[in-house]
């Protein structure tokens, strides 16, 4: 891999950049910042992590070091922290409880899908470009999109459609 190349990685280190230096920073963020999607707007904790992860994920295209990268996949791991927690939040209050499991279901195979068509377009550009270009072309579209989620996406009443549910039971 010309990444592993570049910096010299040993495969461990090179797994360390998928393992502990983001699942590390994910996991412990995650509930924190769950807690502050049960307090505070939801769609602008999703925009912000957005705007993170993508940010850091640009950064991985102008590490020097093996040090940098590491630190850039921390800060990737610190964004997408904010991302699942109020999206499940957003989808209970969109859909009522009838339809949610679809819903989630929906949602959470936008994750595998993201990471396939990230991985295809990052590795066509990686191929054509080297991998530099393909970080910072993929990172600054999603600092792109992320005002596009803020646009688009409302912040609806918690609870609306549950109470909306039992009105209709009667």
């Amino acid at each position: 891999a010309p990444l592993k190349e570049e910096f010299g990685m040993s495969d461990s280190q090179f797994g360390l950049l998928g393992g502990i230096a983001f699942a590390s920073v994910y996991s412990t963020l995650a509930i924190p910042l769950a807690w502050l999607a049960d307090r505070s707007s939801r769609v602008w904790i999703m925009t912000g992590a957005l705007t993170v992860w993508s940010g850091f994920t640009a950064l991985c295209g102008i590490a020097g070091s093996f040090g940098q990268l590491f630190l850039f996949r921390m800060g990737v791991g610190v964004g997408e922290a904010g991302g699942v927690a109020p999206g499940y939040s957003l989808i209970a209050d969109y859909f009522p409880p009838n339809q949610r499991a679809r819903a989630m279901a929906a949602f959470a195979f936008g994750i595998p899908l993201g990471t396939a068509g990230g991985t295809l377009v990052g590795g066509l550009l990686a191929a054509e470009y080297g991998w530099r270009t393909a970080f910072i072309v993929v990172g600054v579209l999603g600092v792109l999109v992320a005002p596009v989620l803020r646009l688009t996406v409302r912040d609806p009443k918690r609870g609306g459609t549950d109470e909306a549910a039992r009105l209709a039971q009667g």
